[in-house]
């Protein structure tokens, strides 16, 4: 028996570029226990797959010792307010010390050399002290990073001034000729873009801080079984809290927890969750979910979920491991990375004595040299996919589209054949029971209606609520059966006596698969049952009985329903055809009803009588004749097409299963959202090819004007830092991008 797979999520600080995520990987990978590990620099973050044999402790141990700061964070959450303010003090200091040593450029004064030493001094060993321990580090590891790239630059620069400071003839009131000053200003620059890149990437991981600050902390929980919304009640903490315990939620309030209402009634704000701009009206028995905003008045509730176990919960899981997880393209970058800075310093020596052959100047040479690493810092590579990920994933929960598997958003700008499923996707979801056929002619309707409603008493499918709510409306009671059990893709099978006709065993199913059971005097009364179906394009259900086992099916009745097209149908498929989409329709409803749907939505092909196992033989087919597939349905009973599909999209209401089987969820489970979806894939994919152009394009333009001394090294820190904030600053257009808003 395979061994249960667990999920740990880290805060990891200090990492600075490409090399460092690959190491912290590695690191992550050696452990015992560790199945996957993913780490991303954008969020600080690293996703880890493990097994029981995971030790968290040895884990954190080993980042601490590869030279980084770890920590067990569920959420990534940004830098503390002391920690902001410890890093803006930072770079203001060394800003300060930097302008003081470089008023040599602007004025008459040079300051004395042991003064450019007692300023340099502290930005390189204390503010710089960062640098050092992430260096350490990978060199313990025999590993080389950004970090590395800035000790080696700068101390150099220090330490030769150091050098001609002591061994050069002193002249009064002068050290022109020394670099304090460089050394400085790489620091004071690379600890400014630093600073720069963080705020911008606080902007990025918005989504999850957002969500979480929508749970409150405290709750009113009711003493007992409230009967009246003033029933006594008192104020607790969250974590004090229990399923199955009655919470008071009132007017303006959000809510803590997933729950059912008991009493009141009032409109609840859930755009937070779904991106629906309009309130939900709630009453008794209503579902309402942790992080939305009660509106107008006071509900008595009793609490079904908690914490990670709430939608909301699992919205933020959903969320933090999809920012985690990385595209195709980022493993190319991780190899990149392996060799990038290696290389640099192979660049960067080959400079220096290229330099001292050609100018017979050791410190022109060492300059030249430290120019070529610090401009070097692979920093924006590394943020190029993780930054644009995280800033298009938040956008696309804020308007309700939940992202779980990024990898697809790699596939869907390749989309070329798009597959809707009709019941809940195409149609509204909330079919009517418009007609009951008795197929005995001394049999009554609403007998019929009572064997089906105690066949899916238990049932959530739309078709199943339907009869339910058909047999209250009729008052015809629900028959209990000793046994029933789910047929996949075909019906409900139910065992018990029934004194009418002394029938063992029912069934609700499709009437295609109970033209396969009846023999042919029943198959034709069937048959002739549905002639007189005055319904157009309805779905047909049949009831089939049998005495025994071994005795022949008999239809007893045809159930008739109906179900609304979305509102939005019509246009989301215009808009999907202006894309140049191939659109089909595939359904387990009889052919009629499916081609009336498809002609008046203008597809291109509907298939109809489709179980769920050849709705996912059809795709496969497809792929083989090189079609690129999208399916869209309901993400339950279309989960083996959908496992099949290259891209995933469910019509999920919020429901666990959508958000578990398919690639990208519709939490507003609005058509829109299919467009939207490609929308925002194409633009997140746009974005990272933008920002991967920039990072090797700003290395292969910087490095040869440095090698080539147009760069010094002031200019090559500021160039450095630069190249950082202008990938993260791109990948932040992603966070204006909003839905299209399809009129309906």
């Amino acid at each position: 028996m395979a061994a249960a797979i667990k999920h740990q999520q880290l805060k990891i600080s200090g990492m600075t570029c490409a090399a460092c995520v690959s190491r912290v990987e590695r690191v992550l990978a050696k452990q015992k226990g560790v199945i996957t590990a993913t780490v991303n620099l954008a969020s600080e973050s690293a996703y880890i797959e493990h097994t029981v044999e995971f030790n968290l402790q040895t884990v954190l141990n080993a980042v601490e010792k590869a030279g980084y700061t770890v920590s067990q964070d569920q959420t990534a959450t940004a830098d503390t307010e002391e920690e902001t303010h410890k890093a803006v003090w930072h770079v203001v200091l060394a800003m300060l010390v930097t302008a003081v040593l470089m008023l040599p450029m602007v004025s008459s004064w040079v300051a004395p050399v042991w003064l450019q030493w007692l300023l340099a001094t502290p930005v390189q060993f204390w503010l710089g002290a960062r640098f050092f321990k992430g260096a350490l580090g990978a060199l313990r590891n025999r590993e080389a990073n950004m970090d590395v790239l800035v000790v080696l630059g700068t101390l150099t620069s220090y330490l030769f001034s150091v050098y001609l400071w002591l061994t050069s003839t002193p002249v009064a009131g002068t050290a022109a000729h020394l670099y304090f000053e460089a050394s400085s200003a790489v620091i004071a620059f690379v600890l400014l873009g630093k600073y720069l890149e963080k705020a911008a990437r606080r902007q990025t991981v918005a989504a999850i801080a957002g969500l979480e600050k929508l749970r409150p902390n405290e709750a009113l929980r009711y003493l007992g079984k409230p009967t009246q919304l003033t029933t006594e009640h008192e104020q607790v903490a969250l974590e004090s809290l229990r399923v199955g315990e009655f919470i008071k939620v009132g007017a303006g309030e959000r809510l803590p927890c997933d729950g059912v209402v008991l009493l009141g009634q009032s409109h609840v704000d859930e755009s937070s969750l779904n991106g629906e701009p309009l309130p939900s009206a709630k009453k008794t028995g209503c579902t309402v979910h942790a992080g939305t905003l009660n509106q107008e008045a006071a509900l008595a509730v009793q609490i079904t979920a908690l914490g990670a176990n709430t939608l909301l919960g699992k919205v933020i899981g959903l969320i933090a491991k999809a920012q985690g997880q990385k595209l195709p393209v980022q493993e190319m970058v991780d190899r990149v990375a392996n060799i990038f800075v290696p290389a640099v310093l192979g660049i960067a020596a080959i400079t220096g004595l290229g330099w001292f052959w050609y100018s017979h100047d050791v410190a022109s040479a060492i300059m030249h040299m430290v120019t070529v690493v610090v401009v070097a810092c692979p920093c924006a590579l590394g943020l190029a996919t993780p930054a644009a990920i995280i800033a298009g994933t938040g956008a696309a929960a804020r308007a309700g589209i939940l992202i779980r598997e990024p990898k697809a958003l790699h596939v869907a700008r390749r989309i070329d054949t798009l597959i809707f499923d009709k019941t809940g996707t195409l149609t509204a979801g909330h079919p009517q029971l418009r007609e009951i056929i008795t197929i005995p002619q001394l049999l009554l309707e609403t007998q019929v209606l009572s064997w089906c409603a105690g066949l899916q008493a238990q049932g959530g499918h739309p078709l199943a609520k339907a009869v339910m709510q058909a047999a209250k409306e009729k008052q015809a009671r629900t028959h209990v059966f000793l046994s029933s059990r789910l047929l996949p893709g075909i019906g409900v099978e139910g065992e018990g006596t029934i004194a009418l006709f002394g029938l063992r065993h029912f069934r609700l199913c499709n009437t295609a698969h109970a033209q396969t059971l009846l023999t042919g005097l029943e198959l034709r009364a069937l048959l002739l049952a549905m002639e007189r179906v005055k319904t157009p394009a309805g779905t047909l259900s049949c009831l089939l009985g049998r005495t025994h086992d071994a005795q022949p099916w008999s239809a007893l009745g045809l159930l008739v329903f109906a179900d609304e097209l979305r509102p939005e149908a019509a246009t989301t498929v215009k808009r999907l055809k202006a894309r140049g989409l191939h659109l089909v329709l595939l359904s387990g409803d009889r052919q009629k009803a499916v081609d009336a749907v498809a002609k008046t939505l203008g597809l291109d092909f509907a298939q109809g009588q489709c179980s769920p196992l050849e709705k996912a033989t059809y795709i496969k087919s497809l792929q083989q004749e090189g079609r690129v597939i999208a399916m869209v349905g309901d993400g339950i009973n279309d989960a083996p097409a959908m496992a099949y599909a290259d891209l995933a999209i469910a019509m999920g209401e919020g429901s666990d299963i959508a958000m578990q089987t398919a690639h990208v969820t519709l939490m507003r489970s609005h058509l829109q959202g299919v467009v939207d979806t490609l929308d925002i894939s194409s633009r997140i994919h746009r974005n990272i090819a933008e920002n991967l152009f920039w990072a090797f394009a700003y290395n292969l333009i910087c490095i040869p004007l440095a090698a080539f001394g147009l760069f010094n090294p002031m200019m090559a820190g500021v160039a450095m830092a630069m190249s950082s904030v202008s990938v993260v600053t791109n990948a932040l257009r992603l966070t204006r991008w909003k839905s299209s808003n399809i009129s309906e």
